[in-house]
């Protein structure tokens, strides 16, 4: 009884695939027929999804065995595409060749679960527009003109564009920038400094100049310059060449410089006087020092 149930169910299913084969609106065609050498040809196949025993899933679809085809002889696939259009399952190969002749595409099969869809040997022609008794040796295509780089061509573009306004403007800028008024950059003055803080530094310098030489014969004119410069930035007068008269006369308003006249006139008598207020045996340093902490303490 086994048997019996055995071989039915394989003459049913041998009775179904041939019938489904049989009947089915499984379609297949090549077009164009006919190429010449480098142009394409394209094989189309479809299946209507009525033709199918059963719905497909998104798991089981109908598969294209197209071993054969892409191996065609002679033939070079370019691209192959599958998709559904409008309940037709529709496969798509575009080949070409550079060969003359005759060729065939490969038959190619449709399987879905228990039926087997089969396509024959499509044939396909590869000639050239020439007749077999034209032998002149001559290009089959027309001459093919060059490439534009558009991008190029922009940029040239925009080159010329601004040359042209360069040559029609810039003599007239030119004469503009000619004729204009050199920029005068005016540069503030520094900020004045400090009388007090100028006095306070340059006798620091001339102490520390003392340190290293304390019988410096030019201590006591270096002392005198540096209360005279002291003076004429304070008094906004100009130091040329002011004696210690000259001094006393310009400072005697100031109650702040009126108490370094006596050391001005101490100063005098050192440089000039032989008998220097009992400091002829004092080194010019020494007598210096003295000075400079006098008018520290006067002065600042």
């Amino acid at each position: 009884m086994t048997t019996s149930n055995a071989w039915f169910v394989f003459f049913v299913s041998v009775a179904v695939v041939a019938s489904s084969s049989t009947l089915a609106d499984f379609s297949y065609s090549v077009s164009p027929a006919v190429i010449r050498p480098g142009e394409s040809a394209v094989l189309e196949i479809r299946l209507p999804e009525t033709d199918l025993l059963r719905p497909p899933t998104e798991d089981d679809v109908p598969e294209a065995i197209d071993d054969l085809l892409v191996k065609a002889p002679g033939l070079e696939m370019l691209d192959q595409d599958y998709k559904k259009e409008e309940g037709d399952y529709v496969w798509r190969y575009r080949f070409t060749g550079y060969k003359l002749g005759d060729f065939f595409l490969p038959p190619l099969n449709v399987k879905f679960g228990p039926q087997n869809f089969s396509t024959e040997r499509v044939p396909l022609k590869i000639q050239s527009e020439r007749s077999p008794e034209d032998t002149e040796l001559r290009p089959d295509a027309d001459r093919v003109p060059p490439p534009w780089d558009w991008g190029l061509l922009a940029v040239l573009a925009l080159a010329i564009a601004a040359a042209a306004a360069g040559y029609r403007y810039f003599p007239r800028l030119k004469r503009k920038w000619k004729t204009r008024p050199p920029k005068v950059v005016v540069t503030p003055p520094p900020p004045a400094e400090n009388p007090l803080e100028w006095l306070r530094k340059q006798l620091l310098v001339l102490r520390a100049l003392l340190d290293t030489s304390p019988n410096d014969p030019t201590a006591p004119d270096r002392w005198f310059s540096i209360i005279k410069e002291f003076t004429a930035r304070k008094t906004h007068q100009p130091a040329v060449a002011w004696t210690t008269t000259e001094m006393r006369k310009r400072t005697r308003g100031d109650e702040a410089l009126v108490p370094i006249t006596p050391l001005l006139e101490a100063c005098d008598r050192f440089k000039f006087s032989k008998e220097r207020d009992g400091k002829a045996t004092t080194s010019p340093g020494k007598v210096t020092l003295e000075w400079i902490d006098e008018s520290e303490r006067i002065l600042l």
